[in-house]
């Protein structure tokens, strides 16, 4: 790997851990942490550790961008756009809440966007036509299902999210769940569920190009069953049930599709 995709590794590793050393004890101890940082008492700990969780999730895309930035370049910008989300968030839409997460946010982006416009402009040159993405068989048509399937998940996560950004308190009225406490975690928890959303497309639309993300797109499912049927269970059982039905669905195509090798045409 060359000198400039090297430096970009680095930068992106090293807010994948920043996010890993903040996210995984989230989950667990919410109110313990935001103790520890110094930060403002969370009135709703289940939407902190839901955010903390969704934040592990959305790293775990991060990485085959910052292994391989050319190979997945969608990975590799997203990585770094998905940083200024969480800018506007704590300094623009919720400012005076949590303004350390918006410069921490900012802070690996300032760094990383020159690293990966420098490592996009060094792509080694290519010599011979780059060959046409993986498809499978034309007589397979699990390829048609999985797309479908995972489409439909994250058209729902997108149709809950975006407006939760927004108007957290009523969408929950809405669907006739419990009130949050705590709007602002309740927000962030949205925004990150739909930057995850957003990282489960390539793998929808070429799921044998982007198998990474295909994968992590179905078995991110089994990370929601479990927060809010076991870890938090009594508050929302429906979203765990909601990403269990898309696990149930989504995994069966995902094996079918992943068992072929699938053509170049």
């Amino acid at each position: 790997m060359n000198r400039p995709a090297n430096w970009f590794r680095r930068a992106v590793w090293l807010g994948i851990v920043a996010d890993w050393l903040l996210a995984v004890p989230a989950i667990f101890i919410p109110e313990k942490l935001l103790d520890l940082l110094g930060l403002r008492s969370t009135a709703d700990p289940m939407w902190t550790a839901f955010g903390g969780l969704l934040v592990f999730l959305l790293s775990l895309f991060y990485i085959p961008g910052a292994n391989q930035p050319y190979r997945y370049r969608f990975n590799a910008w997203f990585a770094v756009l998905a940083r200024l989300p969480g800018v506007v968030f704590f300094l623009v839409l919720y400012p005076g809440f949590y303004p350390a997460f918006g410069f921490f946010d900012g802070g690996f982006f300032v760094v990383q966007l020159p690293l990966l416009l420098w490592v996009m402009r060094s792509r080694p040159r290519v010599e011979r036509p780059a060959p046409q993405a993986l498809q499978a068989p034309r007589s397979d048509g699990s390829v048609a299902w999985l797309r479908r399937t995972l489409w439909f998940g994250i058209v729902v996560d997108l149709v809950l999210a975006v407006p939760a950004i927004f108007w957290p308190q009523q969408v929950l009225d809405s669907l006739g769940l419990r009130q949050t406490m705590d709007p602002v975690w309740t927000a962030f928890s949205a925004l990150i569920l739909m930057l995850v959303a957003i990282f489960y497309m390539p793998g929808a639309n070429h799921p044998l190009e982007y198998r990474y993300n295909a994968w992590l797109a179905v078995l991110a499912r089994l990370f929601g069953v479990q927060f809010f049927l076991l870890l938090w269970a009594g508050l929302y059982p429906a979203f765990g049930l909601l990403d269990g039905f898309f696990f149930v669905l989504q995994v069966p195509f995902l094996v079918m599709v992943m068992r072929s090798t699938g053509v170049r045409r």
